[in-house]
């Protein structure tokens, strides 16, 4: 192919990508990289639109590849993709690995998104105490973020502390008056503190009663 085809091919490749014209971008950056598998930014664009559109399995193999070719600056981008398939996948403990290098590199690690979907990694393989820090740092980050509210509220809720629970929903909804999540999970949580209440109760009076109970022989 000449060199004027494959530079034509790049371009309208990466136009239709920044374009979210996938289905095209993949066409032209696909015959691309046949002649030039090592051409960093193609390689990525490609991997990510194969997870956007749903190949999990060829866009980890082609992120792969573009993680070896891209400068240090683009690597916690590229791990954050990488953890975001393995997420898809169910390997929560190897997303774990991606995000905990993402959020080692200087500029990701201020992205509150970045602790928010970390965090629920962590809470969707049954780590609640570890996620409920991350939804916290990615708050401390940016208050205004209605998903990591949205997200602690949930943990505390597996957690089944119901009032900061009921706290962080309400949290949402001072940011989205109309936010269903938010809306949903308190209503979830109506009743909760009273049968809470309710059934140390009942438990305290059975440990009275059965202490009071005499003995077998007296």
């Amino acid at each position: 192919m000449y060199e004027h085809q494959l530079r034509d091919l790049r371009r309208m490749g990466l136009s239709a990508f920044r374009e979210e014209q996938f289905c095209s971008a993949l066409v032209f950056l696909r015959l691309y990289l046949e002649h030039c598998p090592d051409d960093g930014y193609p390689c990525y664009a490609y991997g990510e639109i194969l997870r956007l559109v749903g190949d999990q399995s060829e866009s980890y193999k082609c992120l792969q590849h573009s993680l070896a070719l891209a400068p240090t600056e683009y690597h916690g981008m590229i791990n954050i993709r990488l953890a975001q398939i393995e997420h898809r996948l169910g390997q929560f403990r190897k997303a774990e690995l991606h995000y905990e290098f993402a959020c080692k590199c200087e500029e990701e690690s201020r992205e509150s998104w970045l602790w928010v979907l970390r965090g629920g990694n962590l809470a969707v393989a049954g780590s609640f105490e570890l996620a409920e820090s991350y939804h916290r740092h990615a708050i401390a980050l940016d208050d205004t973020n209605d998903e990591a509210h949205l997200n602690l509220g949930y943990v505390l809720r597996a957690l089944r502390r119901y009032e900061e629970a009921a706290e962080s929903f309400r949290r949402v909804l001072s940011l989205d008056p109309n936010n269903p999540d938010a809306l949903t999970g308190l209503k979830t949580l109506e009743g909760a503190s009273d049968a809470v209440l309710m059934t140390e109760s009942v438990s305290e009076r059975n440990q009275l009663d059965t202490g009071n109970t005499p003995g077998k022989g007296t």
